[in-house]
């Protein structure tokens, strides 16, 4: 059982790692990324104004109750794909503590777990964020 909680815990903490990927690729490549061709709900060059009435216009009142609050992650892709990389980074990391809490691991094993999920979380998000996520260009990094 705790073998099953562990994996998925890693499974988690991979899905973590790509919606982080998405989240910083729409940041910090924001005209470079394959989601842009997607569409309006996808293009985080103007998603973030879709949570309100008309933000064009100036009306900064939220398009649906919650939508600037408690239900953003609906209005776009970014919103959408930071609540996952949240959940799924805390809901990974919990499963590793309670599954190390239910079987007694020595600090050293507790330890040795975490840093295996971060590196899961880290070498998932750096394919996704280098190589999956981004549109290359001659010269680019």
């Amino acid at each position: 059982m705790a073998a099953v909680l562990l994996g998925l815990a890693l499974v988690m903490l991979a899905v973590a790692g790509i919606a982080k990927a998405a989240v910083d690729v729409l940041m910090h490549q924001e005209d470079k990324n394959i989601f842009i061709k997607l569409g309006p709900w996808w293009d985080a060059r103007t998603s973030w104004k879709r949570k309100y009435k008309d933000y064009d216009a100036g009306d900064l009142r939220p398009c649906f109750i919650g939508a600037k609050t408690w239900l953003v992650s609906l209005t776009d892709f970014w919103h959408a794909a930071d609540a996952v990389y949240l959940l799924t980074y805390a809901a990974g990391f919990a499963l590793i503590g309670f599954t190390c809490a239910s079987v007694p691991l020595p600090v050293l094993k507790l330890v040795t777990v975490s840093v295996l999920g971060r590196l899961v979380f880290s070498g998932v998000f750096e394919v996704f964020y280098k190589h999956v996520f981004r549109i290359k260009s001659i010269g680019a990094n």
